[in-house]
């Protein structure tokens, strides 16, 4: 038996399904809500970030974020008009290896209640 370990879990915490993948390649993976997907970077080439996509008439995409920090981010919507809309994204450490990486949708008015305490 073979154990596949992989660095992250991308959970879509979410009640819609969103995109995700690695920023600058073509990587784009469909996310069911509530759904978890074990995650391994896609090019070692690229620079090692994600971006989110959530669908509003038309797929639209986060601006590219890091996930190698504990902690909460809010990552705006890139260049779509959609000031109000944010991903929010919890990093936190599962193991010495292994980091959880989950995805909400905000409304950036409603984000601002958010404790920020890691």
């Amino acid at each position: 038996m073979q154990v596949v370990v992989t660095r992250y879990v991308i959970c879509n915490d979410t009640t819609r399904p969103l995109r995700f993948g690695q920023a600058l390649t073509d990587e784009d993976i469909l996310l069911g809500s509530r759904q978890c997907h074990f995650y391994a970077w896609h090019s070692h080439r690229a620079k090692q970030v994600l971006r989110v996509g959530v669908e509003e008439g038309a797929w639209l995409w986060s601006k590219p974020f890091s996930i190698d920090v504990d902690g909460l981010q809010l990552c705006g919507l890139a260049d779509c008009g959609m000031q109000d809309l944010s991903i929010v994204v919890k990093v936190s450490s599962l193991s010495a290896t292994q980091k959880q990486v989950c995805v909400f949708i905000s409304r950036t008015s409603c984000f601002m209640q958010i404790n920020f305490t890691h």
